[in-house]
């Protein structure tokens, strides 16, 4: 579903499946709004789709039951990033150096904590871990010990690589364990390690700008691709991302 699409009657989510298209959700028409969505995003195991739209609020999709969840709005603020987990059942919002929570099953506001980050490009949250980054490219990480936010505890504070010239700040993922993130920097990737707040890899092997940085759902494959069209899937060993070296060293010792 293109974000760039001029909705007039509503949303209409639709997925391929064996070769047939289906209908996944869609607004009802008592919820339609003619909206320029900013984006689109998807929750942790994808049963709810996050769009993002310009009149600061956020629809949410139940895309199990393809129907219409809710809304999310605070009132005199622009949400700029926005994830949701099934596991932990909250929705976390990020604003100009707020950060907001509100609980999944029925879109009720939970709090507010404050972020040292301005204008925020993006949000993950996995197992009990928030992260954000910010158009400086500055990541922070919050441990998340209940679904209030005066609870989250930062979880140490990841090195900044602002001066290295960040390119790419919307693509970022972590881990569904929540111990690993990755996001993509110009040809690269790189991959922290949450608990520490350390770069632990850079990952070589892109031939352009890397626009998309997924973990498979159980956390073994790293999935990136970039503007030439390359896609690359990288194996995950216990903390560690395996680099292509790796996987050729293995194929020759096998």
């Amino acid at each position: 579903v293109s974000a760039r699409a001029k909705l007039i009657l509503g949303y209409e989510f639709i997925r391929r499946e064996r070769g047939k298209t289906k209908r996944v959700a869609s607004i009802p028409g008592d919820q339609q709004r003619e909206i320029l969505p900013r984006a689109l995003r998807r929750s942790e195991h994808g049963g709810y789709a996050l769009v993002l739209r310009t009149d600061e609020t956020v629809d949410i999709l139940n895309t199990s039951q393809r129907s219409y969840h809710g809304c999310l709005k605070v009132p005199g603020q622009v949400l700029q990033a926005v994830a949701a987990s099934e596991d932990a059942g909250f929705v976390v919002a990020a604003s100009f150096g707020q950060l907001f929570a509100f609980t999944l099953d029925d879109c009720q506001f939970r709090g507010s904590r404050p972020l040292s980050q301005g204008d925020v490009r993006w949000l993950a949250l996995a197992r009990g871990v928030v992260a954000s980054c910010d158009e400086h490219g500055e990541l922070t990480v919050l441990e998340v010990r209940g679904k209030s936010p005066r609870s989250w505890t930062p979880r140490g504070h990841l090195e900044s690589h602002a001066g290295r010239g960040l390119r790419r700040l919307d693509q970022g993922c972590l881990s569904p364990d929540g111990a690993l993130l990755a996001r993509g920097n110009k040809k690269t990737v790189e991959v922290y390690q949450t608990a520490t707040g350390t770069l632990s890899q850079i990952l070589y092997g892109h031939t352009d700008t890397v626009q998309f940085v997924r973990f498979a759902a159980d956390g073994n494959q790293l999935v990136t691709a970039d503007d030439d069209n390359r896609v690359i899937i990288w194996p995950r060993s216990a903390e560690k991302i395996l680099t292509l070296e790796d996987a050729r060293a293995a194929s020759r010792d096998s």
